[in-house]
């Protein structure tokens, strides 16, 4: 069998399995070279730097306003024609043939507000939609087709 002697900063030797040195390669270097002092210090910045990742993680996250559901809501089925039957929408699921993909435009809500209230190429304006709601669809959609 081969051994490797292994120094700890104490001065002690130990004879190790090269397989063990291997295998726990990990724990060696931790138990060996760090004092259980020094061992809890960098666990807990471990720690503390874990839970700052998952707070970030959770504040960037952008979360589903009521807004985004009727928006989806208005796209698939709310308006007439609806959207979906000529847009593509991968966010809400729709598949449209005729106009263009909604995810490759990406278009901002001013323009898809624009297209709502004036209508575009073959697309109608939507006169039967008020105000408020072409307001929630067209930020749906600017905001579904960059997801």
């Amino acid at each position: 069998m081969i051994f490797a002697k292994h120094l700890s900063p104490r001065g002690r030797g130990a004879r190790i399995h090269l397989n063990q040195v291997k295998q726990h390669s990990n724990i060696l270097f931790t138990r060996a070279f760090f004092s259980p002092m020094q061992r809890k210090l960098f666990t807990s910045i471990a720690r503390t730097i874990g839970a700052v990742a998952l707070v970030a993680a959770a504040a960037f996250t952008p979360i589903a306003s009521a807004n985004d559901e009727e928006g989806k809501l208005l796209f698939l089925k709310g308006a007439a024609p609806a959207c979906a039957i000529c847009h593509t929408l991968e966010a809400a699921g729709a598949a449209g043939a005729v106009g263009p993909s909604m995810n490759e435009l990406q278009p901002d809500a001013a323009r898809v507000l624009n297209a709502l209230k004036n209508g575009i190429g073959q697309m109608p304006a939507y006169t039967s939609l008020t105000p408020e709601q072409m307001k929630i669809l067209s930020e749906y959609v600017a905001k579904a087709s960059r997801e």
